[in-house]
């Protein structure tokens, strides 16, 4: 996977924060509007979606651990993806442990699929 930048910022609606891929500065975002700043070849986990409510119904569908149980401990940036009834959002959490990870997946919260991120502790934009 080719590297590129993944910004992260605050929304004014919960859940709390989104993210944009590779983002045209100062015409998508301005840099000062970031939280932090990824580069995609920092990702440590995904995890895959398999069976959509974008493109399928996925009523009575049960999402499973993937790799999670594998991820390293630490605090964590999670960018994923919510189905708001007509299109895939994108969002963030920041400072995930990885026992929230695994919760939050059998949560059914990431089924249309994560991206993890260690948080190193000096990490600001």
């Amino acid at each position: 996977m080719a590297n590129y930048e993944r910004a992260i910022f605050q929304l004014d609606i919960e859940p709390s924060y989104g993210f944009l891929d590779d983002p045209e500065w100062d015409v998508d975002l301005h840099r000062d509007e970031c939280l932090f700043i990824l580069q995609t070849d920092d990702m440590v986990g995904y995890h895959a979606c398999v069976h959509s409510a974008y493109w399928e119904d996925i009523s009575g569908y049960v999402d499973r651990l993937q790799e999670e149980e594998k991820l390293p401990e630490g605090n964590y940036i999670v960018t994923y993806y919510i189905y708001d009834g007509q299109d895939l959002q994108q969002r963030a959490e920041i400072g995930v442990t990885k026992a929230q990870i695994i919760q939050n997946v059998l949560d059914q919260k990431y089924v249309e699929g994560a991206e993890y991120f260690l948080k190193k502790e000096d990490e600001f934009i």
